[in-house]
């Protein structure tokens, strides 16, 4: 049950911060399964199981904290929450106009995206553009960081391979972004979301576009394999997972390559270490499927990329 109420936000309510999302399933439960729940009303066996397991879902809605630490743990989020307490911390500084404005009108837009870029990877990029900020001394504008990875890839679901031009056209065309910046910084602010692409060779033309660049980057292997997967998955569904599997580790060898490594401008230990393990992967070709493999929980790779299921995508896997 609790597992099931996590992933059900997940898909429908990915805006909600994480206690928002514990909040309104235990809201929810305890009005199911409560003494008059309405799911009560659907039971016409006396079954000793489901009354012992009613019975334990409701001493756990009854108190907040205990149901709170059972959510966690069920639902493997504890170093989530700490992520989610860092973003807080460091969003302090936005300005709250700002800031109700994106996650009331721009947030929720990324449901059109493919399930790799949808809004649990813009919280970490935004997550990672503050953390990057701080360790490299830059002391950008908090608000300029914000809007730049707020929208940064807001065109991924209109034309994947513009995006990054497509995200910036909507910043420009958007009347409310000019309430908060001027002119000259909305230019910023574009310039940057255009220079974002990791796949971009070109230098960014400021140090906004180069922090961007380098939050969007992968900083897990699991992030990797489940982004790639999904990727696959929307863009080229017939493919056989052993082909897609050929293809994914010549295309993540060259990417990760040590001879022709990718442009990160601001490299710190989480990017390092992650860097460092996923060489470690592409030096054994059929370690690195197995482990594809196992991460997406891929059932056989003669089945084509629409045939697997894939798995959730959760914080547990991107953050």
């Amino acid at each position: 049950m609790l597992r099931r109420t996590y992933t059900y936000r997940l898909r429908n309510f990915s805006n909600f911060s994480l206690d928002e999302v514990i909040n309104d399933a235990r809201q929810h439960l305890a009005s199911k399964y409560g003494e008059n729940g309405y799911a009560l009303r659907k039971m016409f066996f006396d079954d000793p199981e489901f009354k012992a397991a009613l019975k334990d879902l409701q001493n756990l809605t009854s108190d907040e904290q205990l149901f709170r630490e059972r959510f966690l743990k069920v639902n493997h989020l504890e170093h989530t929450l700490e992520l989610e307490q860092q973003l807080s911390e460091y969003l302090a500084p936005v300005n709250p106009s700002l800031r109700t404005y994106v996650e009331t009108n721009i947030l929720p837009q990324y449901s059109k995206n493919d399930r790799a870029h949808g809004i649990l990877h813009i919280r970490e990029v935004i997550r990672r553009s503050f953390l990057l900020d701080g360790a490299f001394s830059l002391n950008l504008d908090s608000n300029l960081i914000y809007a730049i990875a707020a929208y940064h890839d807001l065109g991924k679901h209109i034309d994947s391979d513009r995006h990054e031009f497509i995200s910036a056209k909507l910043l420009r065309e958007d009347a409310k972004v000019y309430d908060y910046f001027s002119p000259e910084e909305v230019d910023t602010i574009a310039e940057a979301i255009e220079d974002h692409r990791s796949s971009q060779s070109d230098v960014p033309r400021s140090t906004y576009g180069k922090l961007i660049s380098s939050a969007d980057r992968n900083t897990r292997v699991e992030m990797v394999f489940v982004h790639s997967f999904f990727v696959g998955k929307d863009r080229q569904p017939e493919t056989t997972v052993k082909d897609f599997l050929d293809y994914t580790f010549r295309r993540l060898s060259k990417r990760y390559g040590e001879d022709d490594p990718e442009n990160m401008f601001y490299a710190d230990d989480e990017y390092r270490n992650f860097l460092s393990e996923i060489r470690a992967l592409l030096r054994g070709e059929e370690a690195f499927k197995n482990r594809y493999c196992e991460i997406n929980q891929i059932s056989s790779r003669e089945h084509t990329l629409a045939e697997e299921p894939g798995v959730e995508i959760s914080p547990v896997i991107l953050i």
